[in-house]
Order: C-alpha cells, then structure tokens, then sequence
C-alpha cells in the first residue's frame, strides 16, 4: 500500500509538471516566432554555409546581418548571438534553412521529439529499469524533465548529444570501444560536456575507444577547415575566448551555468581574488575527475557496476564542462534511469544514500525550482549543489558495488 502511494504521488507530480512545461511553451509561443531562442544561432549558422559565407561563420558583423534577415524583431539584441559551435555542426541546419524560420524550428523539435521517443526502445535491452516500463511512460518521464524541455523551447542541440551518449553507452556495453569512440567523437560540437568524459575514459585504459576518438575528431576538423578555412578553424579557439571576456555579462554569465564553476563562483567571487576562485575549480573539478576514474577501477567490471560507473562519469562531465547550462542536463538521462533502477532495485542501499538520491531526483525534476531560482534570485547554478549531492551519491553506490564485487571474488576463492 505504502509503495501504491508513493507511485501515485510521483505520478501526479510528474504529470504536473508536463502540464506546466505546456503552459510554459504556449505563452512563449510568439517570443519564439520572433527568433528569440538559441535556435536563432543554428539557424543563422546553416544559412551562412548555404549561401556561400562559411568562410565568415565566426565573424560577428556577418552574424548579425544574417540574423537581421530573418529574426528582425528581437528587441533584446542589439548584436548578433554569435555562433559559438565547431563549424561542422552547421552542416546539420543547413537543410532546415529552407525553410522558414518558424517552420524550420518546428521540424527541428519535431526531430528532437523523435530522438525522445526512440531513447527509451534503444536503451531498454541495456537497462534493466526500462524492461518492465512501457517507453511511452518513459517519453512522458523524458518530457517531465525541465532540462529536456528547455532544450525545446531554446532549440537547442543537448537532445542530441544525448542520443551519441547513448550509442556510446550501448557501444560500450557491447565491447564495440571503437564504435563507442566514433558516438563520442561525434558529439564534440558540445565539447565541454565531451572531453572530460573522454578524459576518464582515458585514465580508465580504454585505449581503443581513445583512438577512435581522435581519428574521428581529426576527421570533424577536416571538415571544419573545409568550412571555414584553416585560418579561421585555427582562431576558433582565440573567438571563444574573446567571447568570454567579452560577452559574459550578456551571454555567458557565470550565475547561468550548473556546474562547479558556476557554483564557486557565487560563493567566493565577492569574497576572494579571481586567481583564488579559479583555484578552488580547478581543485574541486579535479577530485569530481578523480572519483569518477575511480568507479571504473571500484565497480565498471559487473552489469550494475557499469552502468554506476558510466552514469557517475556523465554527471561529472556536466559538473566540471566549462559552460553547463540547465538545458545541458538533458544529457543525463541515462544517470536518471540507473539512479532511478538503483531506488527501486538495489535493496542494500544505505539510507544516506537513497536519501540523496531521493532528494537530488525530486529537484532537479522539480520545475517550479528552476523558475524559482532564475527568474526571482537569478542563480540557477544553486542546481550544482543538488547536482553535486547526486555524484555522491552515484559515487558511494559504485564504491558498495565494488565492495560487493571483491565479496563475492572472495567467497569464489575460498570455494
């Protein structure tokens, strides 16, 4: 009976917040008409390889005449929202910019919403969770997650990124290193969110995988200098930069970001020197590095083991990415099954740890939170603390699977 009220009471919670998330995209219906949301960039950034002006894709001048083209009457921006992605990924919008802007918008969420629905068909052989939910609970599950409907509302390409994780994971558990290598590799257009997961992956001796990585890489760059020109692929890294330094009161605000970076920042910013703060993020990351290279070593060698080890390693790479936004939480839905399966399935959980895992799902499922702190205290990296609750959680949970592991080595010994 207890367990009955519990699934009720989660139900209509989670169904609450699918009927909120409607609201929220018909009163921004307009807002996103007008060119609005990051779309705009994608949009833009398909255009310009369209018509002949890939070899201006990082210059802000071309930017913003693109965009005046098409998105005139967004009274927020006074420049372009520059396009900050590696030049291959534009070749992806290039179809959709035949279309009209509002249109091409719509195909594009459509496309996302598809990805949605295949996840939980994909994963569901690889997660023993899914096996016994139908993958239409699971899609309503998917579009309960604010991050995920963030994604939509901004057209934004984390849905995406989502999906190689998932190829990759699936790779993974095959033994397929190599295809997992290609998925990840593919990914790089978010490459923040993929380089620190390649970099456990490193430390973890999963050498096959890193080979395919980089050959697949160097293969995106060559498309990239076809696009825009070695010269400009070359300054790609000094354009990124310059936006930092130049943009980020506008577009790259620190008090935006869901990660270690974001987090420290309001917290010691005010109070102690730039070099200092910076210290503690290259400190804290690295001990967010560290434990997760540990759970590869502790507990990815059995089924359950894995797949703690591959969802630790995933929130760690959200919560050391240089720029983790609240809709690159999208990416983790893999992290939100097996910590979801671990609830319901994992009987030896110690109560701290079920608590954490309770509290930290319940807040980042929870919308009215992220309204909460972005719109009324503008820090919605507060959600890097509930971010940071669920790693430990992960990470003690793949430290008792380990522990399990050697047990059961042990007593195979001793027979």
């Amino acid at each position: 009976m207890k367990l009955k009220k519990i699934t009720t009471a989660l139900a209509i919670f989670l169904f609450g917040m699918v009927l909120l998330h409607l609201v929220l995209f018909w009163r921004v219906r307009d807002v996103i008409a007008k060119g609005y949301p990051d779309f705009t960039t994608f949009y833009m950034a398909g255009t310009m390889v369209r018509v002949g002006l890939r070899h201006e894709l990082y210059d802000l001048a071309s930017e913003w005449r693109v965009q005046q083209e098409f998105a005139p009457w967004v009274s927020i921006r006074q420049a372009a929202l520059p396009y900050m992605h590696a030049p291959f990924e534009a070749l992806l919008f290039v179809p959709l910019t035949v279309l009209p802007y509002g249109v091409a918008f719509a195909v594009w969420d459509g496309f996302n919403l598809l990805i949605l629905l295949a996840l939980p068909y994909l994963l569901r052989p690889h997660l023993g969770v899914l096996q016994n939910v139908s993958p239409l609970v699971v899609f309503g599950v998917e579009l309960a997650f604010f991050p995920v409907i963030f994604v939509l509302l901004q057209g934004q390409d984390v849905i995406l990124l989502s999906l190689f994780y998932s190829l990759a994971f699936i790779a993974l558990k095959e033994d397929a290193q190599g295809r997992a290598g290609f998925w990840l590799a593919l990914g790089l257009f978010r490459f923040h969110l993929i380089v620190p997961f390649v970099l456990v992956l490193f430390f973890s001796r999963r050498y096959r995988l890193i080979t395919s990585f980089i050959v697949t890489a160097l293969a995106l760059a060559g498309v990239s200098a076809w696009l825009v020109g070695w010269r400009n692929l070359l300054h790609y890294p000094g354009y990124i930069w310059w936006l930092e330094q130049h943009k980020s009161k506008v577009i790259l605000t620190p008090s935006q970001t869901t990660n270690i970076r974001g987090l420290l920042d309001t917290l010691l910013a005010k109070r102690f020197p730039a070099t200092l703060v910076l210290t503690a993020v290259i400190l804290l990351s690295a001990v967010v590095l560290f434990l997760a290279i540990r759970t590869w070593g502790k507990a990815g060698r059995s089924k359950t083991g894995f797949d703690i080890a591959f969802s630790v390693t995933l929130v760690a790479a959200v919560l050391v990415g240089y720029h983790s936004f609240i809709y690159d939480l999208a990416a983790l839905l893999i992290p939100i099954a097996v910590s979801l399966g671990l609830l319901v399935q994992d009987g030896h959980l110690s109560r701290y740890v079920r608590l954490s895992f309770v509290i930290s799902l319940l807040a980042i499922f929870c919308t009215p939170l992220y309204l909460l702190l972005w719109f009324r205290t503008g820090h919605p990296n507060v959600m890097a603390v509930f971010l940071l609750l669920w790693f430990g959680a992960l990470a003690m949970a793949a430290h008792n699977q380990g522990l399990e592991r050697r047990a059961a080595m042990s007593q195979v010994v001793k027979v």
